[in-house]
């Protein structure tokens, strides 16, 4: 389903989702290989069955890898993509201007674009890379390594199935060039109130996770 047709009204984001974001903002920095290792297939597709029938899961108990696969399979699920298929040029034209202000000034215009629900979940979901990346000495997970790990869920192209494997390959890198820019350049891009508990996230009680 389209993000505007499960999200609140108000283009809140839905509550198992903005859970799961915060532990991951929580725990994520402090979590080697997050968002690149597996996690338990049937425990994977217990937690989908539970959160798709709204049932109540304490999401902190649970293994941070199993929320990060389970939060990427929530991005491959969206029709269009996150950043939506539709913007797929502008946000290559946006990415090739040479001066970096302008290049952050184009991506800025192309997010305003996007339905307020998907900006609301990228502006969110990039302050969490953000996070991320500036702990990689312990999470071993720098921009690079999140955006080859989780930017193929955010944007692709229409009919990306029918593309020959050199194309689809130069599609891949193209996205990850993308998603790895606005990762390093997140305070720039979505501003210094990022919906980050960057506060917490020091916590003694959630550096020990799987």
């Amino acid at each position: 389903q389209p993000l505007s047709v499960i999200c609140g009204e108000d283009d809140t984001l839905p509550r198992p989702i903005q859970d799961i974001l915060t532990v991951l903002c929580l725990k994520g920095p402090f979590t080697e290989g997050i968002f690149r290792k597996a996690a338990n297939e049937k425990a994977r597709k217990e937690l989908k069955e539970e959160l798709n029938s709204g049932g109540m899961v304490d999401l902190k108990s649970l293994p941070v890898h199993l929320l990060a696969v389970v939060f990427k399979d929530f991005l491959r699920s969206i029709p269009q993509k996150l950043l939506s298929c539709d913007l797929f040029e502008e946000w290559m034209d946006a990415l090739e201007r040479q001066n970096e202000e302008d290049k952050i000034e184009a991506l800025k215009a192309v997010a305003d674009k996007l339905p307020r629900p998907n900006f609301l979940l990228l502006k969110h979901l990039i302050s969490v890379l953000y996070l991320i990346s500036k702990n990689s000495e312990v999470n071993k997970m720098d921009a690079s390594n999140l955006a080859i790990c989780v930017g193929p869920n955010m944007l692709t192209r229409e009919n990306d199935q029918h593309l020959s494997f050199e194309a689809q390959k130069d599609l891949h890198n193209k996205v990850k060039t993308l998603v790895e820019f606005l990762i390093d350049n997140c305070l720039e891009i979505f501003g210094e109130n990022i919906p980050a508990h960057s506060s917490t996230a020091s916590d003694d009680s959630l550096e020990h996770t799987d």
